[in-house]
């Protein structure tokens, strides 16, 4: 299967944009966990293939105060994606 380009980011957030490049099959979960900074694959964190590519420069999603228009995308559109998205509020103490 060729690699596929999928990407989610917060068009409220200027410059917030997270991109991954990896061979996914439907049956795939990937997981981004901003607070920790860690991404999941089927229940692995941070697996071979996965992120940045090691420059450690991602954009992790982030809310901003207000509204949030979140945008899920691929650069193939043969790619059938379904997308559930959960944000758990975390209070700064």
């Amino acid at each position: 299967q060729n690699q596929s380009h999928i990407y989610i980011a917060n068009n409220n957030v200027s410059g917030n944009r997270f991109d991954i490049s990896k061979s996914f099959v439907n049956t795939d979960e990937l997981v981004i966990i901003s607070k920790t900074l860690n991404v999941g694959l089927n229940g692995s964190i941070s697996p071979a293939g996965i992120g940045d590519g090691g420059n450690e420069d991602a954009e992790f999603p982030i809310l901003g105060i207000g509204g949030n228009e979140m945008e899920v995308g691929t650069d193939d559109g043969t790619l059938d994606v379904d997308v559930q998205v959960w944000y758990r509020k975390e209070y700064l103490s």
